[in-house]
């Protein structure tokens, strides 16, 4: 079960959940994926059962499917990834037999929506959207309480980081002691091969070194805070661009007369939104990756360029600092640290064999221990030792 799942509503969450529900087939498991979105008729053959159109109804909508499905079928593993979809826990009194539920939580809704907050760059306030208050005044205290129910009725917690466990455990540990297991999320086992061109963006990028997000564009994410770094490295590695990829919350925009303000007119492109099945391809185009967020959980976009093998800077908190084995295949910078932020891109920018051996020491970190596969035989053997 999950609130979001390709191709609507693309993100780290729905990918997730897609990965794992692929392994778990290949394992030789049926399953069905319980889901929001637009019903496809193509989909009811693969097992994806999608509730309505729109996430609040149809999260209130699924538990009721999910009901529907343990009483008519013999379900023996409900695995609910990060689902806001957790009321039908409160009917395991009343149904027997119920199957066991394993409850995956990726980030503290508390955390997250404290990071939706204002913050300046260059005396210029970056304020968070309407959409995003909404998420922390309305839909954030919502997630808490379901988050709660999951926590109390589950039959096992997994979290993604020993960030995130020490987090969840003050959050709703005074609700019920419990020591929720670490699952890392993972990367597929075999590379990303790109279908996808664009001949224009890679005449423009050669030759230079690239510079590179991909994600989402909202407060926590703090993009203004890469622009301002690539600025002050540019007098010492003037072959440099910095490639945005992805959009969204009603940032861009602002961004974009940010980047325009600093003389960055010719130094970054943006690419808007793209398709989750095109960021390997822009993933090949960097030569660092940077991903300075102020909160995360694991990040798959993060993992992804792992996987790719490129050299990684990241935020020295949660699920980046297990990935990263304490900056042993990446370089870490403190949250909202943009000096520290600009010297680690201006070292890696100009030392192409330091930015090799970080590579290949973050390809080996996720081919040895984050493939999909094995992730979701960690998940299987927790529902096993019940």
């Amino acid at each position: 079960m999950t609130d979001y799942y390709p191709p609507d509503k693309i993100g780290g969450v729905g990918e997730i959940a897609r990965r794992l529900r692929d392994e778990y087939r290949a394992l030789g498991h049926d399953v069905l994926v319980v889901t929001t979105g637009e019903r496809r008729p193509s989909e009811w053959q693969e097992g994806i059962l999608r509730g309505r159109l729109g996430l609040v109804g149809g999260v209130f909508l699924n538990n009721l499917r999910i009901l529907g499905l343990i009483r008519r079928r013999e379900i023996d593993l409900v695995h609910l990834h990060q689902a806001s979809t957790t009321l039908f826990l409160l009917a395991r009194a009343f149904m027997k037999p119920f199957p066991f539920v394993l409850n995956s939580l990726q980030v503290s809704y508390l955390s997250e929506a404290r990071e939706i907050r204002a913050h300046t760059v260059l005396g210029r306030r970056f304020r968070p959207s309407g959409k995003e208050w909404i998420e922390r005044l309305v839909f954030a205290p919502v997630h808490v309480l379901l988050d709660c129910l999951g926590w109390m009725l589950s039959d096992t917690v997994t979290v993604v980081s020993a960030d995130n466990r020490a987090e969840m455990v003050r959050t709703y540990g005074r609700l019920r002691e419990r020591h929720p297991e670490v699952v890392p999320n993972g990367v597929p086992s075999e590379p990303a091969r790109p279908t996808f061109r664009d001949e224009e963006l890679e005449t423009r990028l050669l030759g230079r070194t690239v510079v590179g997000y991909v994600g989402v564009f909202r407060a926590r994410k703090r993009v203004a805070n890469l622009l301002l770094a690539v600025r002050d490295v540019l007098p010492d590695c003037p072959d440099m661009t910095l490639l945005l990829v992805g959009g969204g919350r009603g940032y861009e925009e602002p961004l974009r007369r940010l980047a325009r303000d600093l003389g960055l007119e010719d130094r970054v492109i943006f690419t808007g939104g793209v398709p989750q099945e095109r960021v390997a391809y822009y993933l090949s185009l960097m030569d660092v990756f940077c991903l300075v967020s102020t909160y995360e959980g694991m990040p798959v976009a993060l993992l992804e360029a792992m996987r790719e093998g490129k050299a990684v800077i990241a935020t020295d908190a949660y699920g980046m600092r297990d990935l990263l084995a304490g900056g042993e295949a990446g370089v870490l910078v403190p949250p909202d640290d943009i000096p520290a932020t600009e010297e680690a891109i201006r070292s890696l920018a100009l030392d192409p064999g330091r930015r090799g051996e970080l590579g290949a020491a973050a390809r080996a970190r996720t081919v040895a221990e984050l493939g999909w596969d094995a992730i979701a035989r960690r998940y299987l053997a927790l529902a096993d030792a019940r």
